[in-house]
């Protein structure tokens, strides 16, 4: 009887060591597991940081001036052109700022590379040197403006010859009128001040984009503006680009991406929903 009790004794204690062994390892594995966390979270942290520094090498920096409504830091998005450029480049993963400059610093700046690029130029032959040029971004009408008491016409751009002209420095407005030698062009930085010397009669007429100096007639020279008026014929339709300095790396990548970008938002709507919902806002300042 006392063997058997021996027996079944060594079988109760085998049966308990079995069960605490068998345990051993899920307590060892749940202490392993941590670490096992641990190295998940290592991982992702290592993989978030490489993402962090592939976008910062994204980043678009370009340069322009106040050009409302087409751009301006006073706009909602900075402007509807603001907003299509930064959505077409959001959609091939860069990330793009603007920096408002004046024009010719704009210039400058970005032909050396300290910027990308110019938001909203339009094309020079002579730029093409220092730029590579994106797809069509928008068009616009350049026209003349004059005060309405002075009975001003032409049909061709000779007919001007007479006339004092105010531009803006540095602005690209057709090759036959830049280069006309017969045309007397008074240049200044910023084109409030243009609108100021026609009141004046410090000039004959001003040239500059039509949506750009209704929406300042209706905003800033509300009681002028029924002075000035718009003579035709337009001196052009202008396609409105954006541009990206060759002396930055993979320039024509960028643009690439750039177009691809733009070419998705005109196709799936997004970029008429921009243009939409900015111009309603301004509609009543927009109108003639």
């Amino acid at each position: 009887m006392m063997k058997k009790n021996y027996i079944l004794t060594l079988i109760f204690t085998f049966l308990i060591l079995g069960c605490i062994s068998n345990n051993k390892p899920k307590n060892e594995e749940t202490s392993t597991k941590p670490k096992l966390e641990s190295k998940k979270e290592k991982r992702k942290k290592t993989t978030k940081e490489a993402k962090l520094k592939q976008n910062k090498n994204k980043e678009i920096i370009l340069a322009t001036d106040n050009w409302a409504p087409f751009y301006s830091p006073k706009l909602e998005s900075n402007g509807f052109f603001t907003e299509v450029v930064k959505t077409a480049f959001k959609r091939v993963g860069y990330n793009c700022k603007i920096k408002f400059v004046p024009w010719k610093r704009a210039l400058e700046q970005s032909k050396t590379g300290h910027y990308h690029g110019l938001l909203g130029a339009f094309f020079k032959k002579s730029r093409e040197e220092f730029y590579t040029y994106s797809d069509s971004v928008y068009k616009t009408n350049m026209v003349f403006f004059s005060l309405k008491e002075k009975n001003i016409k032409f049909k061709k751009l000779e007919d001007l010859s007479k006339y004092k002209v105010g531009v803006t420095r540095g602005y690209h407005y057709s090759k036959e009128f830049d280069s006309a030698i017969n045309i007397q062009k008074e240049e200044v930085s910023k084109l409030e001040q243009n609108i100021y010397k026609l009141l004046n009669n410090r000039i004959d007429l001003f040239v500059d984009s039509r949506e750009v100096v209704l929406w300042l007639l209706k905003t800033k020279f509300t009681k002028e503006s029924k002075l000035i008026k718009i003579i035709n014929p337009a001196l052009a339709n202008k396609d409105l680009y954006i541009t990206i300095s060759k002396k930055v790396k993979n320039h024509k990548e960028i643009i690439k991406q750039f177009n691809k970008g733009l070419k998705e938002i005109k196709q799936d709507g997004s970029y008429q929903k921009i243009i939409e919902r900015h111009f309603k806002k301004v509609q009543c300042s927009m109108a003639k």
